[in-house]
């Protein structure tokens, strides 16, 4: 019998066959198209879209078959450890038997040429091996790489012929080194007119040039696709997808309401899913509640979300007539794009407030939210857009941005409280506050 965690896999990549997963719709469409054409998608949007889930969604068949190799992260790699990511997976190996006596009477050393196993074997390398032996010995096996510094070119003829699918994650964590590495690989892969090797990049970002070192040569193999918020269907699906296969009934306002809690996240609506379906999955009969709803909502921010609810409650103001550091993250966490400017924080601020803002009223919350007092919970970024820089704050932690859209969800709805350590989510801090 499926229990919940079967179905539901919050912090887990939901591509196994109990496993509930939504498709992304005209992202995902691109996507296999892409990889079928043997283009190079590069997949970018804020943190926690989804857009790991998507890419090993489309390549589960790879995995399955032992024919994808996941790069999780740049971060403090080159080109060359991610090529040895690929020799390690394909077994490029040596056995070597250790022997060890107490009285040696010999010892042996020999050169070894190993490649893959099988007739291909387009790389191999010279290793030395030593043997010891004598009258009492034991025997312990070790495996070592043996290639450790191939040439992208047999690596991408390798890869070729076994049909190997590559995803490079986290592509915003490269040095600017590796990232021109990365698209000098990319270059040569294009070159080589690959039919069957197909490599999918991954990053968090706004701008997927950011990424990459575009130039002309790169341009007419990479395509673009840009992963946003899950839509309401999108995550009504997985609602109501999980919850059919275990069997719990859930009304229509309660697969709404966990939606619009889960604030476009597809970790956010998994979490909250399985909470609701474990408290619905002991009783009898087994029915989701508003109520499994607000516990599963406290229960992430206490025991998932506890670091960032700290860094949350260290910003913000709880009084005063306009919280203008609560609104600047509000506002910030609302805006779709990963880089914002003054003029659309104003924009945003205004219409949460109902009433025209000026950017003099946003200078000095936004200057405190760069200080360690405040956090620091934004950073300014400088970016340059023809012949001007441009000035442009950011969340210093991305997975802030799906927390703040959530919290508030929760405080509106009186759910989660409004100040640090309150009891009574539904009792106004200060007479002189101004709901925002």
């Amino acid at each position: 019998m499926l229990q919940p965690n079967d179905v539901f896999t919050p912090g887990k990549i939901p591509i196994g066959s109990t496993h509930v997963y939504a498709s992304r719709g005209e992202c995902e469409n691109d996507f296999k198209t892409a990889v079928g054409r043997s283009l190079v998608p590069i997949v970018y949007g804020e943190y926690g879209v989804g857009k790991t889930s998507l890419a090993r969604h489309c390549m589960a068949t790879a995995e399955t078959q032992s024919r994808l190799v996941n790069i999780e992260s740049l971060s403090g790699k080159s080109l060359r450890d991610v090529f040895n990511t690929i020799l390690e997976h394909l077994g490029y190996t040596v056995a070597s038997t250790s022997i060890t006596t107490n009285e040696a009477t010999r010892t042996e050393r020999a050169l070894a040429t190993v490649g893959l196993a099988g007739d291909f074997a387009p790389i191999s390398a010279t290793m030395a091996a030593e043997k010891i032996s004598g009258d009492k010995t034991s025997k312990a096996v070790t495996e070592t790489l043996v290639v450790t510094s191939p040439t992208d070119s047999r690596i991408i003829s390798m890869c070729e012929m076994l049909e190997i699918n590559l995803i490079i994650d986290e592509l915003h964590t490269a040095s600017k080194e590796t990232a021109r590495q990365i698209s000098a690989f990319i270059k040569a892969y294009a070159n080589a007119s690959c039919s069957k090797f197909k490599i999918a990049l991954l990053g968090t970002s706004a701008d997927a040039s950011k990424m990459v070192d575009y130039d002309q040569g790169i341009d007419r193999t990479l395509q673009e696709i840009q992963l946003t918020k899950m839509t309401e269907s999108e995550a009504a699906f997985i609602v109501e997808k999980g919850m059919e296969s275990l069997h719990i009934g859930v009304d229509g306002a309660t697969v709404k309401a966990i939606v619009a809690a889960s604030v476009g996240s597809p970790a956010v609506v998994q979490y909250l899913a399985l909470e609701v379906a474990e408290a619905a999955f002991t009783r009898n009969p087994r029915v989701a509640s508003a109520a499994d709803l607000a516990n599963a909502l406290r229960n992430y921010v206490r025991l998932k979300a506890k670091r960032l609810k700290a860094l949350y409650f260290k910003a913000i103001e709880t009084t005063g007539p306009r919280r203008y550091r609560k609104l600047v993250l509000r506002a910030m966490s609302e805006i779709d794009d990963e880089y914002v400017t003054m003029e659309a924080l104003k924009v945003q601020v205004s219409k949460i407030l109902g009433e025209e803002v000026q950017s003099n009223n946003l200078s000095m919350p936004l200057k405190e939210l760069r200080e360690a007092k405040y956090g620091p919970m934004i950073q300014d970024v400088e970016r340059r857009e023809g012949d001007r820089v441009y000035n442009y704050s950011t969340f210093c932690d991305p997975a802030m941005k799906a927390f703040i859209r959530m919290y508030n969800h929760g405080e509106a709805a009186g759910i989660l409280p409004k100040k640090e350590n309150d009891n009574n989510p539904n009792e106004e801090g200060d007479s002189g506050s101004q709901k925002a």
